[in-house]
C-alpha cells in the first residue's frame, strides 16, 4: 500500500494498520521505543486539512491518525487522498 511505504521511510510513523477503508497511522517520537506524538498528529490533521484531506486523531493517546472515507471511493481520489498525508507527514518531519 501507498502508506506502508511512508512506515518503512519516515522517523515518525510507527506503524501502518487496518484493513480496507479503515486505515490508522500510528504517530511517535521515536520509532526505537514508540513514544506517541500526539503533537505530531494534531498538526497533521491541520496541515492535510488545509489541504484538502480530513482525519480523525484517536487512539489511546490520540496519535493515530485514522482515515474515515466514504464506502463508495473511486481509486483516484483514494491515492490523491493517500499522496497529500503522505506528503503531509514527510513535510511536517522535516520540520523537527
Amino acid at each position: 500500500s501507498w502508506l506502508k511505504e511512508l512506515e518503512k521511510d519516515s522517523k515518525v510513523v510507527g506503524e501502518v494498520r487496518g484493513k480496507g477503508l479503515m486505515i490508522g497511522i500510528e504517530l511517535v517520537k521515536d520509532r526505537a521505543n514508540k513514544e506517541p506524538s500526539p503533537e505530531f498528529a494534531k498538526k497533521v490533521r491541520t496541515l492535510a486539512h488545509q489541504r484538502g484531506v480530513m482525519i480523525e486523531i484517536g487512539g489511546h493517546y490520540s496519535n493515530v491518525a485514522r482515515f474515515l472515507p466514504p464506502l463508495v471511493l473511486p481509486y483516484e481520489l483514494a491515492k490523491k487522498g493517500c499522496e497529500i498525508i503522505v506528503d503531509t507527514v514527510r513535510d511536517l518531519e522535516r520540520t523537527l
